[in-house]
């Protein structure tokens, strides 16, 4: 159904039910190709965050063919000591709930140092909103509001109102105590008292 007489003034119903407004393809139930004036809301239901899609690193995008297994290691009191048998895939693709952090090849990947002012991260599981939605192999990082969120207590029991940022574990974020300037990803809205899980995190960089 066709109410112009031309590209940039036509409003365009298509079979499927999506409308265009200067577009003759609409893609989304709404699309509009031109500015848009709001004196109202926009209500998003239970979306919690806005996001912007973000490149990844050419090592993920690549699937790790140099240095993709990289073992961890436990710093302790007296020097370092090899957690044998434990090693993890920093270069796999980020997923829903993962912290992340900017990696020196450019782009982002897993994060995986403590306290890391790389950390730049959430990836979000249902933004309400995107920027540069159409970015090719790139990932939603939350950048305000809430988001569901990876944790862990290595550096103590997480309580609501806790900063967070980025831990040992890849994709994991843990306590900010001492809290670190630049290193901050959100403050926690629910508690995890040992162990590793999943708590709602309030996205506010710091």
């Amino acid at each position: 159904m066709d109410f112009g007489t031309n590209n940039t003034s036509r409003l365009l119903i298509t079979n499927a039910g999506n409308v265009g407004i200067g577009t003759t393809s609409p893609g989304e139930k709404l699309e509009v190709n031109g500015n848009i004036k709001l004196t109202g809301r926009i209500h998003q239901g239970d979306m919690g965050d806005m996001a912007e899609m973000m490149a990844l690193s050419p090592m993920v995008l690549s699937n790790g063919a140099t240095h993709q297994m990289v073992p961890r290691t436990n710093n302790l009191a007296h020097g370092e000591e090899m957690v044998r048998g434990t090693i993890y895939d920093l270069y796999s693709m980020p997923q829903s709930k993962d912290v992340v952090m900017i990696d020196n090849k450019g782009g982002i990947r897993l994060s995986d140092a403590p306290n890391s002012t790389s950390v730049i991260g959430v990836i979000s599981t249902n933004p309400a909103h995107v920027l540069m939605a159409d970015l090719e192999n790139g990932v939603p990082v939350a950048l305000s509001g809430t988001v569901p969120c990876k944790v862990t207590t290595e550096n103590g029991p997480i309580y609501p109102g806790d900063l967070l940022t980025s831990s040992s574990k890849p994709g994991y974020a843990m306590k900010a105590n001492p809290p670190k300037i630049g290193a901050i990803i959100g403050k926690a809205m629910e508690a995890l008292e040992e162990g590793e899980g999943e708590i709602i995190v309030f996205v506010t960089r710091q």
